[in-house]
C-alpha cells in the first residue's frame, strides 16, 4: 500500500481545541528551552573535563623534556613493529576460536575498545609471528585519522595486528608501558606525531620514525610514580565523564518523553519540575 495526495487528505486527524494547543506549545517551548541550555552546560562541563586531563599531560611532559635527558624508542623498546593484512597473507577471518585480530578501530585513547571483535585463522601467527601480541604491549595507530590513538594491550589471548597498528614492546627495566601510553596521548606527541604523516593517498607513519622517536626518560621509579599520579587523576575523569554522558542521554530521552506526553494528551506543567530536575 502506498499513500498519495489524496489519500492522506482523509485520514482523520484529532487535536485539541486551539487554545489547549497553545497551552501545549508554551509548555514544549519552555521545558525544550531549558533541555537546550542544560545539554549546552553539559556538554561543556564534559569538554572542561578532557581539556584539564589532556592539559595536566601537556605540562607533565613538557616539563619532563627539560628535566630529563632523552632516548629513542629504540633504545628503550624490546621490539618496535606493526602487523599485515590477512588479505595479502592468503588469511580469512573467521569465528571465534581463531587469532583475536586488533585493527585500530580497536586501539583508542589510553583504553583499547573491544566493541568490534574480529578474528583471523590461526595460521596468520604462523606467517606473521614477529607481531604477535603479548599482554602490556603499547599499541599506537599509524594509518588514517586516529593516528596516535594509544592504548596499553590488556588481554591474555592469542592476538596479532593488522598493518594500521604499531606495536611497541617496553623494556621494563627502562620504560614503563603506561608512562609510553600516556605520553604519545598527550598534545603536545600527538601534534608531533601528525606533523610527521606521510600522505601517499592516506595519512601514515613509518616504523622508521617510531624507533627514532625521542622521548623524555625519566628513572623507571619514577616513571611508575606519575603513572600513579596520572592513573588517579584519570579515574576522576572518568568518573566526571560517566555522569556527564548520563545526564546527556537522560535529556534527550527527557525531550522525547514531553513529546510522547503532548500528542497523548498527559503532558502537564509537571513538566517544567521534570526539566528543573534534569537540569540541576
Amino acid at each position: 500500500m502506498t499513500l498519495n495526495k489524496a489519500k492522506l487528505k482523509v485520514i482523520p486527524v484529532s487535536f485539541p481545541p486551539l487554545e489547549e494547543q497553545k497551552r501545549l506549545v508554551a509548555i514544549l517551548d519552555e521545558a525544550f528551552a531549558g533541555i537546550e541550555t542544560a545539554t549546552t552546560n553539559t556538554e561543556k562541563n564534559l569538554a572542561n573535563a578532557r581539556e584539564l586531563f589532556d592539559s595536566y599531560l601537556n605540562t607533565t611532559f613538557l616539563n619532563y623534556r627539560k628535566l630529563y635527558s632523552e632516548m629513542t624508542l629504540e633504545e628503550v623498546c624490546l621490539k618496535t613493529t606493526k602487523g599485515s593484512s590477512p588479505k595479502w597473507q592468503g588469511i580469512s577471518y573467521v569465528e571465534k576460536p581463531g587469532v583475536l585480530f586488533v585493527t585500530s578501530e580497536n586501539v583508542g585513547h589510553y583504553k583499547m575498545i573491544f566493541k568490534k571483535i574480529k578474528y583471523v585463522e590461526e595460521d596468520f601467527n604462523k606467517k606473521d609471528s614477529k607481531s604477535i601480541l603479548k599482554n602490556g604491549d603499547v599499541l599506537t595507530n599509524i594509518v588514517g585519522a586516529s593516528i596516535g590513538r594509544t592504548a596499553v594491550f590488556d588481554r591474555d589471548e592469542l592476538a596479532n595486528i593488522n598493518q594500521a597498528v604499531c606495536l611497541l614492546r617496553c623494556n621494563p627495566d627502562l620504560l614503563n608501558n603506561h608512562y609510553l601510553c600516556y605520553l604519545l596521548n598527550s598534545p603536545f606527541f600527538r601534534r608531533l606525531l601528525h606533523e610527521n604523516e606521510v600522505d601517499n593517498a592516506r595519512a601514515n607513519l613509518s616504523l622508521t620514525f617510531f624507533r627514532f622517536l625521542k622521548i623524555p626518560l625519566p628513572p623507571i621509579h619514577d616513571q611508575s610514580l606519575l603513572v600513579e599520579s596520572i592513573g588517579s587523576l584519570a579515574d576522576e575523569i572518568y568518573r566526571l565523564e560517566d555522569i556527564y554522558t548520563q545526564k546527556l542521554t537522560a535529556l534527550a530521552e527527557l525531550k522525547h518523553s514531553l513529546l510522547q506526553k503532548a500528542f497523548s494528551g498527559e503532558l502537564t506543567a509537571e513538566a517544567e519540575k521534570e526539566v528543573e530536575e534534569a537540569a540541576a
